[in-house]
């Protein structure tokens, strides 16, 4: 996954994040201590998910990303669930592009 990329997908997330009503965190690229992904909270309660790129597939690094926000907001069961399906739809076409005439999966209101 390209810094671009992630970019996107982090731009993207954050939008889905927030139209859920939920609270988007930091990202950034990079994680310290050799770690994959991790998350460092302050004391003013907000979040940064930090993900490794480099020799890594794009699948990979979005659930990475998607897991980060739902443990950033403390999320569990259905309503972890239903975050998950609107972060992958949010960047299920950077993996797969999907054609205009193809409906693509909404969560239930």
């Amino acid at each position: 996954m390209t810094s671009i990329e992630f970019a996107e997908a982090v731009r993207r997330m954050t939008l889905a994040v927030r139209r859920a009503g939920h609270v988007a965190p930091a990202f950034r690229s990079g994680p310290r201590g050799g770690c994959r992904r991790t998350i460092r909270r302050r004391a003013d309660g907000s979040a940064t998910v930090a993900v490794a790129l480099r020799d890594r597939p794009m699948p990979s690094v979005l659930a990475d990303l998607i897991d980060g926000v739902v443990v950033a907001n403390g999320l569990q069961g259905e309503a972890a669930a239903e975050l998950r399906d609107q972060l992958w739809d949010s960047v299920l076409d950077l993996l797969v592009p999907v054609p205009d005439n193809v409906v693509r999966f909404r969560a239930a209101a």
